[in-house]
């Protein structure tokens, strides 16, 4: 149920807003914050992890580190404790405070497993020898950036325990808006399809009206499982000559670019709409 993970997770950033002054909700499921000028730490985010539990009824894990890439990776040992067995777990709360803790959790992290670092980037690394976090930590930053860019070097230097990547407390404006689902079954029918569609329409625009943005590109794509024996995807746009935020118009274009992609005879597993090339009211 979208909505009401949507609701849980407003309300869990609403308490982290009020308990900690510099937050940045990263995603829907996840924040950063700071505790500069709090003196026990730890204690105060058990705290607060079981202020979650008590009002939402959702557990949560909290790491506690120098920098965001260090402590993304204390809060995977919380999760992935059979993984770092000589690590001592009190709460869903971990802070790596002695040197020797910190090193072994980075032998034992997998290089793919560090943020922002991924699959396809952790071949090019292990080619180089670099497996784990404390290979990436220790490696030649300067070969790195002139390799990969200075993103992974800040990666590098946070693992180092030298902040590169600030709490951000306001959020971005938005590029896209996509609301997508798959079906719970598979569905064959222009109308069974349109339906659903319609519901995703309502709340892309409702999203884009709450952030006050008008959009100008209408994207809508169609898809049937990858699983399936005869497969299909497609998508269409549409650029609009002014942009717009009314929802009987983009839903117009949308059942329009719907009625182009679709084709009988398959299966459909997802349906989607993309709002995009936004503008604000000025």
């Amino acid at each position: 149920n979208y909505s009401i993970y949507g609701d849980i997770s407003d309300r869990i950033m609403n308490i982290l807003k009020n308990d900690f002054p510099e937050v940045e909700v990263y995603s829907i499921d996840e924040a950063f914050f700071k505790l500069k000028g709090i003196k026990d730490r730890e204690r105060r985010c058990v705290d607060v992890a079981n202020k979650i539990l008590k009002w939402i009824g959702i557990p949560v894990s909290i790491g506690i580190a120098k920098t965001k890439t260090l402590a993304k990776i204390t809060n995977r040992v919380i999760k992935k404790k059979h993984e770092y067995r000589n690590i001592t777990f009190n709460s869903n709360v971990l802070e790596i405070k002695e040197y020797n803790d910190l090193e072994y959790i980075l032998k034992n992290t997998p290089v793919e497993d560090v943020w922002g670092v991924g699959r396809k980037l952790s071949v090019f690394l292990k080619k180089n020898n670099i497996n784990s976090a404390f290979d990436l930590k220790d490696c030649d930053e300067n070969f790195i950036r002139k390799k990969r860019g200075v993103i992974l070097q800040r990666t590098v230097l946070e693992l180092r325990g030298v902040e590169c990547n600030y709490i951000e407390s306001t959020r971005p404006v938005k590029k896209s808006i996509c609301v997508s689902r798959s079906f719970g079954t598979k569905l064959r029918y222009h109308e069974n399809i349109r339906s659903a569609l319609i519901v995703y329409v309502q709340k892309a625009t409702s999203k884009m009206r709450l952030n006050q943005l008008f959009c100008r590109t209408i994207t809508v794509f169609l898809k049937t499982s990858r699983y399936e024996s005869y497969t299909y995807s497609n998508n269409k746009t549409y650029t609009l000559i002014e942009p717009t935020s009314d929802l009987r118009l983009i839903w117009k274009i949308a059942d329009k670019l719907l009625k182009d992609i679709y084709k009988d005879l398959y299966l459909y597993s997802k349906v989607g709409i993309i709002l995009s090339e936004f503008y604000d009211e000025k």
